[in-house]
């Protein structure tokens, strides 16, 4: 479980809580949000090709 934002690229999730109780996610070997986190930071500063042409010159 992950959150994604313009800000936050993207942020695993230990847990959450709903109404009273809290639910602690079990940890992860190779979490997907790490690797996704990587990518997008990867090409965000030009480490990585941007094959999707997201990367824009301001």
């Amino acid at each position: 479980m992950f959150g994604a934002g313009t800000a936050a690229v993207v942020s695993p999730i230990k847990g959450f809580q709903y109404q009273e109780h809290y639910y602690e996610l079990p940890p992860q070997e190779h979490p997907i949000a790490l690797f996704l986190k990587e990518k997008l930071t990867n090409i965000q500063y030009k480490l990585e090709d941007d094959p999707f042409g997201w990367t824009v010159k301001v």
